[in-house]
């Protein structure tokens, strides 16, 4: 096993814990339809962590042509990994057995919570690309790392200003910026 592939089956496991509980919280969502009221900015923060799981997972494979593995570099790559899942767990809401949800109100009480953690990603992000684009010419980190500056950027802005319609407006662009970002920053697996 190559230490790409030992670091990567710890970091995968992370992963698809970060899928299962998305997935575990949007069928509780769906079971619990007649008493959710659903929002489009709720609903594209939760499609952006499920992005988030696919841009980091494709993101690492253009690092297993590196030989070299110290402890920094795993326990950077295991902290991206656990900032997914920490966006994850704070973007889904845990579902009532009773009473109404509303998905608008959820975000605007916790919002701010997980859009933080996605500013954190964003900064680990830029990180990622600065050093291992850069300094190591790894490829596709430096194009990666220009969709992520405006991401980053409009997840600030949507923990500064929180009037819901700016809310929801930075939600979509979000969402619109992630075709682009698979485009320039990730190609085909080779």
């Amino acid at each position: 096993m190559s230490a790409f592939e030992h670091v990567m089956s710890l970091v995968s496991f992370v992963f698809a814990l970060a899928i299962a509980h998305l997935l575990t919280c949007a069928i509780a969502i769906f079971r619990a339809r007649a008493r959710v009221r659903l929002s489009f900015t709720h609903a594209a923060w939760m499609i952006v962590s499920l992005l988030q799981v696919m841009a980091w997972w494709l993101a690492f494979w253009d690092f297993r042509l590196m030989k070299s593995w110290d402890v920094g570099y795993v326990a950077f790559t295991l902290l991206a990994g656990i900032l997914v899942y920490v966006y994850t767990g704070l973007v889904c809401p845990e579902v009532p057995k009773e009473g109404r949800l509303d998905l608008g109100e959820y975000h605007h009480a916790n919002g701010r919570q997980y859009i933080a953690v996605y500013l954190a990603l964003g900064l680990v992000g830029f990180l990622y690309g600065a050093v291992y684009g850069y300094l190591y010419n790894v490829p596709e980190q430096t194009a990666q790392d220009a969709v992520i500056v405006p991401m980053t950027l409009i997840a600030a802005a949507a923990f500064i200003f929180r009037n819901r319609t700016f809310q929801t407006v930075c939600a979509a662009v979000m969402l619109a910026l992630y075709p682009v970002y698979f485009y320039v920053g990730q190609h085909a697996l080779q």
